[in-house]
């Protein structure tokens, strides 16, 4: 199944809508994009910039690396297996 290919199912009004295509929630790839599309291209409440405990945080399998720079500005890296990008 194409992800995202039939939603025309879950925009009709009320009384006619159903539910998305069990692929919505079952298939990985689909999880993939949506992770991707929804999550990854906006800001994430990760902590608290008050903290200053250094706490290890899984966002949904990526392992942020979260620090205060130097003008006190909190800077966000993405890690792939620990290795800074």
């Amino acid at each position: 199944m194409e992800p995202f290919s039939d939603l025309k199912a879950v925009q009709n009004s009320v009384a006619w809508a159903r539910g998305l295509a069990n692929a919505h929630y079952a298939d990985l790839s689909v999880y993939e994009i949506e992770k991707d599309a929804l999550l990854f291209r906006q800001w994430a409440g990760l902590g608290v910039a008050a903290d200053r405990d250094t706490k290890p945080v899984d966002f949904l399998g990526v392992l942020p690396v979260i620090i205060r720079d130097r003008s006190h500005r909190v800077r966000v890296f993405k890690t792939s297996a620990g290795i800074v990008v």
